[in-house]
């Protein structure tokens, strides 16, 4: 089962890239570009949730995860402001530069209190 679960998460992982790669290649509204950044989003939507679950089999949290947080955080807010017919900047400046003091010191302190350090001093 498990190595279904891979082989499923790179797959998806190597279509994300590619169509990543066409839908910048591409000017925005064109039907390549459009169509490009629904496989780009289906496939990111498996690489996460495979990732995730892939994740969930261990009891640390993994840097990984958090990356595929923030990664799917970033795409609900792409697709929003698409949705929404927005300038995407704005969003992605907010996410990007305000998500990580909201998102990461409770991952931090969780990690702390499930792996605590020896003083160093």
């Amino acid at each position: 089962m498990r190595s279904a679960v891979v082989f499923v998460h790179i797959v998806a992982a190597t279509l994300a890239l590619i169509a990543g790669l066409v839908a910048t290649r591409r000017p925005n509204g064109t039907p390549v570009h459009r169509r490009a950044g629904r496989v780009y989003v289906l496939s990111w939507v498996c690489f996460a949730s495979t990732g995730l679950w892939l994740g969930a089999a261990r009891a640390a949290i993994s840097p990984f995860e958090i990356l595929t947080i923030l990664g799917a955080l970033a795409l609900m807010v792409a697709l929003l402001a698409i949705r929404r017919k927005q300038l995407f900047g704005a969003w992605m400046f907010w996410l990007m530069v305000a998500a990580p003091f909201f998102v990461l010191p409770p991952v931090v302190g969780r990690l702390r209190a499930r792996f605590p350090v020896a003083d160093r001093s």
